[in-house]
């Protein structure tokens, strides 16, 4: 599952190409949960919810491991 906020999660998930939820947090909720002083600040979550990846910036090759992993 990933949050995201800026645009609609459907246009970002399509033009990724992703195949897990995309959920919007336009509302910031999720954001002002787990935030921290960077964005983008990605997290990556099990199915159990447990947090696997959290680190700031964006490194692309690194995110997509973390979540190929726990699929």
């Amino acid at each position: 599952m990933f949050f995201f906020v800026g645009q609609e999660p459907e246009v970002w998930a399509d033009a990724y190409g992703l195949t897990f939820p995309v959920l919007d947090d336009n509302s910031q909720a999720v954001y002002i949960l787990f935030r921290k002083n960077s964005i983008p600040l990605p997290h990556v979550l099990d199915r159990n919810l447990t947090i696997r990846y959290k680190k700031e910036g964006w490194n692309k090759a690194e995110v997509e491991d973390i979540i190929n992993k726990y699929l």
